[in-house]
């Protein structure tokens, strides 16, 4: 499929892209900055996502980058439940270790490519970690 020339186009397909494109261009922009929190709660990913990321490592395979601490013996990592951020950004996470879902919806920071995309919205049920950041 031909490339439509969208901001950090990857190997996703963007749903009506034939209109979504043209309007990505336009409306989203390069930044180094970080997206600013006006409102986010945290939760914490517990042990069996890192049991996942230990069989990956063992297997030679990179599990997802998020980085872990280990506090008497129980393995976590915070992410992002739920965040509005400045330019506006909404995202809501969820679910239980094999079985997450994730919504987002806004300007969405995207550091491969450098900026912020938008208009940016997903919804999607996964079975790997959450947007540790949010974005």
């Amino acid at each position: 499929m031909a490339s439509r020339g969208c901001p950090g186009e990857g190997l996703d397909k963007r749903f009506l892209g034939f209109i979504v494109c043209p309007t990505q261009r336009l409306l989203s922009y390069k930044s180094k900055k970080e997206p600013r929190w006006l409102i986010s709660r945290t939760k914490k990913l517990v042990k069996p996502f890192f049991d996942y990321a230990e069989t990956l490592r063992r297997l030679g395979k990179k599990p997802p980058s998020m980085e872990y601490e280990a506090k008497d013996e129980v393995w976590y990592k915070e992410f992002v439940s739920f965040g509005l951020a400045w330019p506006p950004y909404i995202v809501l996470q969820g679910g239980q270790p094999g079985e997450r879902w994730r919504f987002y919806l806004g300007w969405r920071k995207d550091p491969n490519w450098g900026g912020f995309i938008a208009p940016a919205a997903q919804f999607k049920r996964k079975k790997s970690s959450p947007l540790h950041n949010g974005y």
